[in-house]
């Protein structure tokens, strides 16, 4: 068969980077000149979730758009008949692909709304977690869909060669049962992996440093699921004192890391060489477990 039908599926995927182009431009500058800035997320990197469902929406766009040329050519000067139904298969994997970007969004927005994340510390890009680490999840999602991508297009291109365009079944070829499962299995992996990396449950304080403090001395928490500060409090506790609670002043709170100064109020009293106290977060209603801090008398008073 001719190419043209595949100069028109390469029109088909111009069209649709002029598109993008002119969505992202406001929002990513010059940026948006690359082919794949439309799946830029919020915090200006690429979004693996974004990402897959460009790759797929490119795929279908070139293939449905050269299928269409090939009939019109094929048919010459008689009307070009409507395109058989889509096979199954394929759908179902673009509706994975828009279900998961859809899910990935929604979870991230909810996180926000709840104070679960801070969006000014967030470096998540196609292939890390939100902390900068290498995220196995997103790997093994981007992985699959290039590969069901490559084989799909490879298919294509044999079978609109091969095929009697008047006699066929079905607008496109369908997806192999085996890639559709593999697939859906790492689209399902990432979206558990987002409901569990950022989880509602209570703040978790893993470490302090120091664990024994002087007066005016800056202690750290580092822990999980702090959230931001206008959502949470640090609360202090004397060890022999269950009764009574106060409300620390923070220097600084991140979602992983909060920082304050030991104030005055916790210092040992006359004839202590030092004071225990537990230390608990609270964060949207959800209290950690204490952790024990040990104020120090300072030697020169």
């Amino acid at each position: 068969m001719m190419k043209q039908p595949y100069f028109w599926g390469g029109m088909a995927l111009l069209a649709l980077y002029i598109i993008s182009l002119i969505s992202a431009f406001k929002k990513h500058g010059t940026r948006a000149f690359l082919p794949w800035a439309a799946a830029f997320g919020n915090n200006d990197k690429l979004s693996t979730s974004q990402l897959q469902f460009l790759i797929w929406t490119g795929v279908t766009v070139f293939a449905y758009c050269t299928m269409f040329a090939a009939r019109a050519i094929d048919s010459g000067n008689a009307p070009v008949k409507h395109l058989p139904e889509i096979p199954i298969n394929l759908m179902l994997l673009m509706g994975f692909s828009a279900t998961t970007t859809a899910a990935s969004k929604g979870i991230t927005l909810s996180y926000l709304a709840q104070g679960q994340l801070d969006a000014n510390k967030d470096a998540s890009g196609v292939l890390t977690n939100r902390d900068g680490t290498t995220a196995l999840i997103k790997v093994q999602m981007l992985i699959w869909t290039l590969i069901s991508a490559t084989i799909y297009l490879i298919s294509f291109t044999r079978w609109v060669d091969s095929i009697n365009l008047s006699t066929m079944e079905y607008a496109l070829p369908d997806i192999d049962g085996a890639l559709l499962v593999l697939m859906g299995v790492a689209q399902g992996g990432y979206i558990g992996g987002k409901l569990v990396s950022k989880t509602t449950g209570e703040p978790m304080i893993e470490m302090l440093t120091p664990l024994k403090a002087k007066i005016g001395e800056e202690v750290q928490i580092l822990g999980l699921r702090f959230g931001i500060k206008e959502h949470g409090q640090l609360m202090c506790q004397d060890a022999s004192d269950t009764e009574n609670l106060t409300i620390l002043e923070t220097t600084t709170w991140a979602e992983d890391s909060i920082k304050f100064i030991v104030p005055d109020s916790l210092a040992p009293t006359e004839g202590e060489d030092s004071r225990k106290f537990k230390l608990t977060v609270r964060s949207n209603g959800l209290i950690s477990d204490a952790q024990e801090l040990e104020t120090l008398k300072d030697p020169d008073q």
